[in-house]
């Protein structure tokens, strides 16, 4: 997406729990859940999900342009 590792943690940042699109456990383990959110930011839509870890690690979060 042309992003740098700063602009992606500004849009994080500006998570809102009103752009919460879906919650969902992963295919492979029922205990890990995803967040997914729908964030407009530079005249973009932005998907991101944010997996969590059972492990207690840190989330991993991954961008893409949302398909509209």
């Amino acid at each position: 997406m042309g992003m740098s590792w700063k602009v992606m943690m500004q849009v994080v940042a500006t998570l809102e729990r009103r752009m919460l699109y879906k919650s969902m456990t992963s295919y492979s383990n029922h205990r890990n859940w995803h967040d997914v959110y729908h964030v407009s930011f530079r005249n973009r839509e932005i998907y991101i999900k944010v997996t969590y870890c059972t492990s207690g690690g840190s989330p991993v979060i991954s961008f893409k342009e949302k398909n509209t």
